[in-house]
């Protein structure tokens, strides 16, 4: 493809930009150089990146097939499954549409050396079988992802094998074990030594389990070392789903006004196109309106919350029993609590936990000090099985446990 000078410049130019991930600057100046005269498969790719960062996913969706359709055509089967996967990465929900990328992309690779992309969709291959709740064969694809990164020398698949090895050992309920991972997937993510998509995925799957696991510290702390880290690669925008975590840990430290303005500012970048994400947006700013005695906003925001799939408790239910509905407000903590326990139910080492759990929580739903003091008991004994101490720790941090049961 033949340039003129001043589309050449333009390139260059938007390439620094790229690389110093002013997004903006890469959008514009590619974006008006492809219109001049096409751009090349490596720079759509750049091009559909930084749309990305900026919220556009349409737009990226749309030049990342450019750039798959652009690599074939130069016989760059490689740079197409590359293209491929951060297809399937780009949509913003579970999607046969991705599922059907993924699969191009391991047909191209089939007979290809190991690469960095091997290493992504085993990957994907991770999440797959973690979702579904095979938790060993989830570690064993973890694993391969960090034997494919020393193998090519990638930081990146090095630091996503790592935190998904310790993501999936928690779940096993070998808390000690996944943690040490997970943070030393977290110190490669904020020392710079990924790219920036690799060092958001892995920061907002902290932050989750984090949050799973009630480490409020912990998350706190990684909270401001991602910070540290945009602040030294000039990186000034969380995309997305990553907005509303940050949002929910500002909120739990009590800085209310820059906890809404994330959690605002989340609603702007996913606008329609993931649900959940909208709908935990709205969660967040029903808690900090909430907090701050906007009764009307909050109720407003856990409604749209609860419109978009977003169980809209405990927040809903402490708003309840702050205008004096007691009884409303036990009945939907109740609601909430087995509804947690069931999606922990999934994962069978979980299992005993909540058969522990069980016969404390009936006593406890009584309302008295000794009751609640034996759940408390009871979770105090519980090590492995972290994710159901942290059910009843949320509570607590929201108000409405102790407001309930007259701790």
């Amino acid at each position: 493809m033949t340039q003129s000078p001043n589309t050449d410049e333009r390139v260059a130019e938007a390439r620094a930009a790229f690389a110093r991930h002013d997004w903006q600057a890469a959008v514009d100046g590619l974006t008006q150089a492809d219109a001049e005269q096409g751009l090349s498969a490596p720079d759509l790719v750049d091009l559909a990146e930084s749309n990305w960062w900026i919220g556009r996913v349409d737009d990226t969706l749309g030049v990342y097939e450019r750039a798959y359709a652009a690599a074939l055509d130069s016989g760059d089967e490689r740079l197409a499954a590359h293209a491929a996967i951060w297809l399937a990465w780009s949509y913003p929900e579970k999607s046969s549409v991705a599922d059907g990328w993924l699969s191009k992309a391991r047909r191209l690779l089939r007979d290809k050396a190991p690469c960095v992309e091997h290493g992504m969709i085993s990957h994907f291959d991770t999440n797959s079988a973690f979702g579904e709740g095979d938790l060993e064969v989830a570690l064993e694809h973890a694993g391969r992802t960090y034997e494919i990164g020393e193998a090519v020398g990638s930081a990146d698949l090095l630091a996503l094998g790592l935190f998904d090895q310790g993501n999936v050992l928690i779940a096993m309920g070998k808390v000690g074990e996944g943690f040490p991972l997970l943070d030393e997937a977290m110190v490669a993510a904020v020392s710079g030594d990924l790219q920036p998509r690799i060092m958001g995925a892995i920061y907002c799957s902290m932050i989750t389990t984090c949050s799973r696991m009630a480490d409020y510290k912990r998350a706190s702390e990684w909270t401001d070392a991602a910070d540290r880290w945009c602040g030294r690669h000039s990186i000034t925008v969380f995309p997305g789903l990553c907005r509303v975590y940050r949002a929910a840990i500002m909120r739990l430290r009590g800085v209310w006004d820059q906890a809404e303005e994330e959690a605002r500012l989340a609603q702007e970048t996913v606008g329609n196109v993931s649900t959940s994400a909208l709908g935990e947006a709205f969660y967040e700013i029903g808690e900090i309106r909430s907090r701050v005695g906007d009764t009307e906003a909050a109720e407003e925001a856990f409604h749209q919350a609860h419109q978009l799939g977003r169980d809209p408790n405990p927040g809903l239910a402490y708003l309840c029993f702050r205008q004096g509905d007691v009884q409303g407000a036990r009945s939907m903590i109740d609601r909430w609590f087995l509804a947690q326990l069931k999606q922990l139910a999934d994962f069978e080492s979980q299992l005993v936990a909540i058969v522990k759990l069980e016969d404390a929580y009936v006593k406890s739903v009584l309302g008295s000090d000794k009751q609640f003091n034996q759940l408390t008991k009871v979770l105090g004994n519980i090590s492995a099985e972290g994710a159901v101490k942290g059910i009843i720790q949320s509570l607590i941090a929201s108000g409405i446990y102790g407001a309930l049961f007259g701790v």
